[in-house]
């Protein structure tokens, strides 16, 4: 169970790291007036945010109420939600970051 704590605890941090880097970008586009958009994720998360790091801070804030608790396990299910929410930042950020250095790259 330890390695798995570990193994999301990781993976929070990467996604927060990410999360901060996709914000930056968000900001600097709605500077140049687009980015337009009022929430990143439909569903999945209560959260309703247009920058990423609020929904890290929700899986992370999920997670560690879960451990304060002094749980020696952690139910199957919250660890199923907090996987498929990481995934979905995860792919969600991958798939930004692709978009916006297509943006960059010069036509041939």
């Amino acid at each position: 169970m330890q390695n798995l704590i570990d193994t999301i605890r990781q993976n929070i941090v990467q996604a927060r790291i990410q999360a901060i880097e996709c914000d930056k970008i968000l900001e600097a586009l709605k500077q140049q007036g687009k980015g337009k958009f009022s929430t990143i994720f439909s569903d999945g998360f209560v959260t309703r945010s247009s920058q990423f790091v609020p929904y890290v801070d929700e899986v992370a804030s999920d997670f560690y109420d879960l451990i304060d608790k002094g749980q020696t396990e952690i139910p199957q299910q919250s660890v199923v939600q907090l996987v498929k929410q990481l995934e979905m930042i995860f792919t969600t950020q991958a798939k930004f970051m692709d978009a916006i250095s297509e943006q960059d790259q010069p036509l041939h």
